[in-house]
């Protein structure tokens, strides 16, 4: 459930429709690779290696760090 749309504005054309509910299905079915390594944070750390794809869990639970070049830190 973690994919949800919401409304589609009323200028928003059928073709549009279609490629974006394509995606959220590939994103569902693991087809889309979101970020892949190397993943770099702001402090120098290897977050994900060169090669590694970064998973879900890393991307809605696990992210405790700042990419690469963002300024700041987390609490």
């Amino acid at each position: 459930g973690y994919a949800a749309l919401a409304d589609w504005g009323s200028n928003t054309t059928s073709d549009t429709k279609k490629l974006v509910e394509q995606a959220k299905a590939d994103l569902i079915a693991k087809k889309v690779v979101l970020f892949k390594g190397p993943v770099v944070d702001n402090e120098g750390k290897v977050r994900i290696k060169e090669g590694e794809t970064g998973d879900l869990g890393q991307l809605l639970g696990a992210t405790d760090y700042l990419v690469k070049g963002a300024t700041g830190k987390i609490k």
